[in-house]
């Protein structure tokens, strides 16, 4: 009898963008290789707190997150080193956190980078911002105003996993 791998009708996926002034998120549902975006937003912590009290409010809000909305699999983008040095080390610690966190859940995570979000959503691996959002606007039929970009970022990263899977 032929081993054969059954794949889930249904799944849900969260999209980070990593951060620690804010954690952007994004939750979607993939249904018969729809998508469907079920909510998204930002953790944001507080500037007067120190570091150590920023990465427990990054826990505690993802946990919320991980609890109401269950994803098995996590999107998170890699860290790019930037001419900042302190600010990299800094989103790199975050995304130790929610990477932590999201095993402890038991996610399966898989990581994108931004060329491979940019060329995934606009067919151009060197598109810019507002390119990508005329994209989720039109391809996902979102109606996109003042969002913080963090949270752009995250639907772009949870979308581009589904569309990096779709295909294989």
């Amino acid at each position: 009898m032929p081993n054969l791998t059954i794949k889930p009708q249904s799944l849900v996926v969260l999209g980070i963008d990593p951060g620690y002034d804010h954690v952007g998120w994004a939750v979607a549902k993939i249904i018969k290789a729809k998508f469907k975006i079920l909510d998204f937003n930002c953790i944001q912590t507080s500037k007067e707190n120190n570091l150590v009290t920023r990465y427990r409010q990054i826990d505690q809000g993802l946990t919320k997150i991980i609890k109401k909305y269950k994803p098995t699999q996590l999107a998170i983008e890699t860290v790019l080193f930037s001419v900042n040095k302190k600010t990299a080390m800094r989103v790199a610690e975050a995304k130790g956190v929610v990477t932590q966190i999201c095993l402890t859940h038991n996610l399966e995570i898989f990581e994108y980078n931004p060329s491979q979000i940019k060329l995934a959503i606009t067919g151009n691996g060197r598109a810019d911002k507002k390119s990508i959002t005329k994209m989720l606007e039109l391809e996902l039929k979102l109606k996109i105003d003042k969002q913080i970009d963090d949270a752009l970022d995250a639907i772009a990263i949870a979308y581009t996993h589904q569309l990096i899977n779709k295909k294989s």
